[in-house]
């Protein structure tokens, strides 16, 4: 499908582009990706889907400091590695299986014994980062108009990580 999906980071490119996902907001799809949701709640922005990959209590505790009608409308979307409390904070959540990992060799081994020979898709190239799994999802999904922002992997200036509006930083600093 042709609707613009924006895949969004939490690195100091996001700041740049701020105005213009409030100005073309109704006319894209919006992902998170992991700390960037509070930014997003910060901002008055709601994303359509959010995703996460990485499996510690952490991922899931990032969600306290939101309200839960912000989260009702927001699609959680992970891998089967996830912290299971992950997927209380979400009204709608989906988990797709990631490959090489235990758990989904045993999802598909316990499918096979009950004879449930149906092909599952894995989400190949979900890893390193959590904008890798907001990828997959999009091409699993169909959408071929993808715009990174925020996904910056590194930085040059230590003093300028992430969003300035992040929780990393208190006062912008």
């Amino acid at each position: 499908t042709e609707i613009p999906v924006f895949i969004l980071g939490n690195g100091p490119s996001l700041d740049q582009g701020i105005e213009l996902i409030k100005e073309i907001r109704d006319q894209v799809l919006l992902i998170s990706c992991g700390s960037t949701i509070n930014t997003l709640s910060k901002l008055g922005i709601t994303p359509d889907i959010h995703v996460d990959i990485e499996r510690m209590k952490q991922t899931a505790d990032k969600f306290l400091f939101l309200d839960k009608e912000y989260l009702d409308k927001i699609w959680g979307l992970t891998v089967d590695v996830m912290h299971p409390e992950f997927f209380e904070y979400f009204k709608r959540s989906g988990m797709g299986m990631k490959p090489g990992e235990a758990i989904t060799s045993l999802i598909l081994m316990q499918a096979r014994a009950q004879g449930d020979d149906t092909t599952y898709v894995q989400l190949n190239y979900c890893n390193p980062i959590v904008a890798n799994l907001a990828l997959s999802y999009v091409h699993l999904f169909g959408f071929n108009n993808v715009y990174y922002m925020g996904v910056d992997n590194g930085f040059k200036d230590k003093d300028n990580h992430h969003s300035v509006h992040s929780g990393y930083y208190k006062d912008g600093k």
